[in-house]
């Protein structure tokens, strides 16, 4: 990886979207890390130090708000900036993933491209500088 590629965690527990949203933001020049459960999520996170998190909501057992919310009450995490993707979308569920912490929030399903213009646009609101890498 060189020091100029943005560091993305996908969080994703549905196989076909992990590997189609790895896959293009890899091909836009993303560096990507790969996961599966939110235990997984929060401690990648933690030792990883991603630019930046797409975070499926909906994680079998895990709740997305709630791994969103023990981010932002950690230091270490507080800043990252997490794009939520999920396909069950009650009407209240953007709302509220906005208001405990989520950067963005989109609906599968949800073409790559979207995605990785929503991963650059939350990283370049934390950090404007960071605007020069893909």
């Amino acid at each position: 990886m060189t020091s100029n590629r943005f560091r993305v965690l996908v969080v994703e527990d549905t196989p076909d979207d992990l590997e189609l949203y790895a896959t293009y933001l890899a091909a836009e020049g993303f560096a990507v890390t790969t996961v599966a459960s939110g235990i997984e999520a929060f401690s990648e996170a933690v030792t990883g130090e991603p630019d930046a998190m797409l975070l499926d909501l909906v994680l079998g057992r895990d709740d997305g708000l709630a791994i969103v919310q023990a981010l932002r009450a950690d230091s270490r995490t507080a800043g990252l900036p997490v794009v939520a993707i999920t396909a069950a979308v009650p009407r209240y569920l953007p709302e509220v993933a906005m208001a405990v912490g989520c950067s963005d929030f989109l609906t599968k399903p949800c073409l790559p491209g979207v995605v990785a213009a929503a991963l650059r646009a939350a990283i370049a609101r934390r950090s404007p500088s960071a605007g020069e890498r893909p």
